[in-house]
């Protein structure tokens, strides 16, 4: 992107590179917005890690070790923000 692009980890910084040289990315974006959401009757915010603006669609990325992915805290979290709260 020609740019310097923060990250938090070592994760995000190879996500990062394998952006650089996917042909169909056009540009992304760290921690481009935050999603409010309600979750056990409290508000909430979540800032994904990246928008990836492709050639055909826009794609909202969280970058974690598979190990972490389906962790309960996790699965939670995705669940709220996909159904715009619980």
């Amino acid at each position: 992107m020609q740019t310097g692009i923060w990250y938090e980890s070592l994760i995000e910084r190879d996500y990062m590179y394998l952006l650089e040289t996917d042909p169909d990315v056009l540009s992304y974006h760290s921690q481009p917005l935050s999603i409010f959401y309600t979750f056990n009757n409290r508000q909430r915010r979540y800032t994904p890690d990246f928008l990836v603006e492709g050639r055909h669609k826009k794609l909202l990325v969280e970058v974690k070790p598979a190990s972490k992915v389906n962790s309960d805290k996790n699965l939670s979290l995705f669940r709220a923000i996909a159904s715009g709260g619980a």
